[in-house]
């Protein structure tokens, strides 16, 4: 008797199952009004109703536009999301030769010490390295600090001489560039 219930119970599980996969998934896109003294308390006010909505539902909602509209009017003008601003701050600074230069000796001395690091994984730590360089917002972190909990969030291992050999190398080409950094 208990076996034909056991039975019974993992058929409508599999039942179940089979039908969440067969469902379609679909993307929703709405609109809404917010309203904000600035463009960023309005990005405040949406990135709440997110965050409600997310903890609702967990399926990952987020901001890909926001525009001013006065009232009465019909159009506006898009306003960049954070998340906009970033990419195209991270855009113009792959272009300098700086981020060039800290990419590349990244990348050869990891190669030098046989650690596989994606492009992205560069990209991210070099990034990483230039924005503390120019606005030092951690005055108590050095390059080796900024390095070593980039290589552990990424769950990378180095000996720490090697993340101080690392910092070396970097802090050598910044003080033959200079004038390429706000230090």
């Amino acid at each position: 008797m208990k076996s034909n219930k056991v039975t019974q119970l993992i058929r409508e599980e599999l039942k179940k199952a089979i039908k969440e996969q067969s469902r379609q998934r679909y993307v929703a896109t709405i609109e809404f009004f917010v309203w904000g003294d600035t463009e960023n308390i309005a990005q405040q006010e949406v990135q709440q109703i997110i965050n409600m909505i997310d903890e609702k539902y967990d399926n990952s909602p987020q901001l890909t536009d926001l525009t001013p509209q006065s009232f009465g009017s019909i159009a506006g003008k898009p306003i960049k999301t954070r998340q906009e601003q970033k990419m195209t701050e991270a855009t113009a600074i792959t272009k300098q030769p700086r981020y060039k230069d800290i990419f590349r000796m990244i990348g050869e001395y990891m190669f030098s010490i046989n650690v596989n690091m994606k492009p992205k994984q560069l990209h991210d730590l070099t990034l990483e390295i230039i924005d503390f360089l120019d606005w030092n917002r951690t005055p108590e972190a050095t390059i080796s600090d900024i390095i070593g909990q980039y290589l552990f969030s990424v769950n990378i291992k180095l000996k720490s001489r090697q993340i101080k050999d690392l910092s070396d190398e970097i802090k050598e080409y910044i003080l033959t560039n200079k004038s390429a950094f706000n230090t």
